[in-house]
């Protein structure tokens, strides 16, 4: 399955994990996941692609 992919989202760090925040609206599918999964020492982090 092919999911759309936003231009930019930041991950922001909470008690329980992540949680994300689209440029656009957008559904978190797919391969999100797996950036959500990681251990992530940063309080926020900027992917773009």
């Amino acid at each position: 399955i092919d999911y759309a992919t936003p231009d930019e989202f930041t991950l922001f760090a909470s008690d329980d994990g992540f949680r994300c925040e689209w440029a656009e609206d957008y559904i978190a599918e797919g391969w999100i996941y797996v950036y959500l999964s990681l251990p992530l020492r940063q309080s926020s982090l900027n992917l773009r692609r």
